[in-house]
Formats: structure tokens, C-alpha cells, sequence
């Protein structure tokens, strides 16, 4: 559990830096009384910040194995399929954070902190429940991915309640690109580590088709046709600066 959690840790912190930048704006835009900015905020710095994160699971679940194996040279029981299951729950959390800050924004957290609070200590009893049933100690790790959908849910009809926000534009614009995105990323990485015997030169192999591949399907399935021409603009001015 504390080497998964120490992996994910890293992963993780390439994403805190972009939930730095976009978290004030969101807040800045409800002071202002811009709702519908704040909403597109929302929406696009949670699919942003899955995306982000996403470029670095795809390759570390395909070769949990391996970099386990480089880093620790025995890997423990269970450290694989708990640093699998950590890195999904972190993907789902990353889908709230830009909901959480919203909520924030408001100043009315009692109603958020009660009802979020709630549906998140379901982890501890539902965890007791599937151990006395005799189910694995992974078990955990799915109840949490579980109750976090939940909170997900929760979280988005709180912010309907406190900011009028429809849940909908939600469901429209992250999950469904997220659903979407995913799967279609992953197939090329998947033939690749499993096309090949573990070793160091398929980790690195692996490692790039992800990145091309899931780059590739961001761009062309995930975002919208404002964010590909911000992102040709910004990746032009950047080379623009570079070569000079």
C-alpha cells in the first residue's frame, strides 16, 4: 500500500501544478458573477487534469510489473494490482477538483461537507463488509473506486443546488470525451506490451506509443474545436519563442 501510494504520489504531482493555475480563476469568475465562464472552467480543467494524468497511467498500469520489479527488485504481494487500482481511483478523483473548488467559491460549505462527508465514509464500512464476506484485501480498493463515482455524483447535484450547475454539461463534456478517449488511447499500448517479453526495451517502447497514442486521441477525440485551435496557438508561439 505505501509503495502504491508513493507511485501515485509521483504521477500525481504533474497534475497538482495545472490544478494550481486553474483552481483561482474559477473562484475569481464566481466572485465576478460569471457563472457560465465558471461552468466552462469547471468542465474543461477536470477533463484536462483526467487527460494529463492519463498520459502517465496508460504506460505505469501496461508495466506495473516491470517498474516494480527495476525499482524494488522483489516486489511484495498485492504491490501490483494496488498501484493498478490506486491510479484509477486518482483518475476519478481528478474529475472532482474543479467541482470541490466551485463549491468552495460559494462559502456555503456546510451543506457540501455534510453530504460529501457522508457518502465518503461509506469506504470504511462496505470495506468491513467485504472482508467478512471473505472477499480479497483488493476489495478495498474497489469499494473506494466505487463510492468515489458516488461522491462524483453527489458533488454534481450539490453544485446544481448551490450554483445552478447541470450536471449534464458535465456529463457531455468530460465523461463522455473520457469514455470515449480512454479505451481508444490504450489499444496501441496494449498490443505493444503484449506483443513483446518484458524487458527494458519494451518499457520504453511502451512508454512512447502511449504518450504518440494517447496524444493523438486527446487531440482529435477528447477536446473541442476551440481547444485544438488553443493548442496549435500556443504549441505555434512556443516554437515561434524556441527558435528564436
Amino acid at each position: 500500500r505505501g509503495v502504491a501510494t508513493q507511485v501515485d504520489g509521483a504521477i500525481q504531482q504533474f497534475v497538482n501544478n495545472f490544478m494550481t493555475a486553474v483552481n483561482p480563476q474559477i473562484t475569481k469568475d464566481y466572485a465576478a458573477g460569471r457563472l457560465k465562464e465558471m461552468f466552462t472552467l469547471v468542465c474543461r480543467g477536470a477533463k484536462f487534469s483526467y487527460f494529463l494524468l492519463m498520459l502517465f497511467a496508460v504506460p505505469v498500469m501496461l508495466e506495473t510489473e516491470y517498474i516494480l520489479t527495476l525499482w524494488l527488485k522483489t516486489v511484495p504481494d498485492h504491490t501490483v494490482i494496488f498501484l493498478r487500482l490506486t491510479i484509477i481511483g486518482s483518475m476519478l478523483n481528478m474529475l472532482g477538483g474543479t467541482g470541490l473548488t466551485a463549491c468552495m467559491a460559494t462559502g456555503n460549505i456546510k451543506r457540501y461537507s455534510i453530504w460529501i462527508s457522508s457518502v465518503g465514509v461509506l469506504v470504511f464500512p462496505l470495506t468491513w463488509v467485504a472482508f467478512k464476506c471473505g472477499l480479497p484485501v483488493e476489495s478495498t480498493y474497489i469499494v473506494f473506486i466505487m463510492v468515489y463515482i458516488g461522491v462524483n455524483v453527489v458533488r454534481l447535484y450539490i453544485m446544481k443546488g448551490l450554483l445552478h450547475f447541470p450536471p449534464i454539461l458535465f456529463a457531455r463534456k468530460v465523461v463522455a470525451p473520457m469514455l470515449l478517449v480512454t479505451p481508444v488511447a490504450a489499444v496501441l499500448p496494449f498490443i505493444v506490451a503484449n506483443s513483446f517479453e518484458q524487458s527494458f526495451w519494451r518499457l520504453c517502447l511502451t512508454v512512447v506509443v502511449s504518450l504518440i497514442s494517447s496524444s493523438i486521441t486527446i487531440f482529435l477525440i477528447g477536446l473541442t474545436d476551440g481547444e485544438r485551435k488553443a493548442v496549435v496557438k500556443k504549441a505555434a508561439d512556443f516554437r515561434n519563442k524556441f527558435v528564436r
